[in-house]
């Protein structure tokens, strides 16, 4: 991958409660933008950011996942967060460096407490 001008690189947090749909919606923009070649699975493990033994048998993030993609002229740094209370401590500390976040919500359930407190 050429060299990006920093200008052009965003840093962005995927934050929510446990089970929104972060992780998927990582695994969905990566194929999206051809970074991978088929869509991943939380339920199957086969997910990118999801690499962890741990994390395809709980089927859910314990800790942040940095990916990256390329989206119209632009590096997207994409940090995938834990949305379980136990695990929160790497969502706090992917937001303090990162300039915007992808909050994800339920549908059904809607802000949950663990998304209240990011």
């Amino acid at each position: 991958m050429p060299q990006t001008e920093p200008g052009k690189i965003r840093n962005v947090a995927v934050v929510g409660h446990r089970g929104t749909g972060k992780t998927s919606l990582v695994e969905a923009m990566l194929f999206q933008a051809g970074k991978v070649n088929r869509l991943g699975s939380v339920e199957q493990g086969s997910t990118v950011s999801d690499w962890d033994d741990d994390e395809h048998r709980r089927q859910m993030s314990l800790s942040g996942s940095l990916e990256h993609l390329e989206w119209q002229e632009r590096k997207i740094n994409l940090l995938d967060t834990p949305g379980d209370a136990g695990f929160q401590s790497d969502t706090y500390a992917s937001l303090r460096i990162v300039e915007g976040a992808l909050v994800v919500l339920s549908d059904v359930m809607g802000v949950e407490v663990n998304t209240s407190r990011v």
